[in-house]
């Protein structure tokens, strides 16, 4: 499973950069292939100057490949971290808010989980990967 963490700012923040790729590291090295028939796992960091009216949810969905044009199927996870839990906080304390807001997201999967996917398993293993960098 490929596992990408990216972050969504208005202007660049180095720390919460650096976070997102320690998060992404350990999830990558982490993970394996035997869940089902997802093939990918996204983490969208939205750095976001308020709370805005709702709340993101989790997304089960798939997209063309722009080399193969073959299908891949993905699971995407919200992590939203107000600016002010963002701004001055060292890279290893991004790290551990990152982690705690994944280990919410993970408690809220999308309604459209193909039944073949290993949820319970997948949950298991990613909160495996998050204790072993916190």
């Amino acid at each position: 499973m490929i596992c990408k963490v990216s972050a969504i700012l208005w202007d660049g923040d180095d720390a919460l950069q650096a976070a997102c790729l320690l998060l992404e590291d350990a999830l990558n090295a982490g993970l394996s292939e035997g869940y089902g028939p997802i093939e990918e796992m996204h983490v969208e960091v939205d750095a976001a100057v308020h709370s805005g009216l709702s709340e993101p949810r989790s997304v089960a969905g798939s997209y063309k490949h722009w080399q193969t044009a073959e299908l891949v199927r993905y699971l995407s996870f919200p992590v939203r971290l107000l600016r002010d839990q963002i701004e001055g906080v060292a890279t290893p304390n991004l790290v551990r808010r990152l982690s705690e807001s994944l280990r919410s997201a993970l408690n809220f999967p999308s309604k459209r989980v193909p039944k073949a996917f290993d949820y319970i398993h997948f949950r298991r293993d990613v909160e495996a990967c998050l204790d072993r960098l916190n």
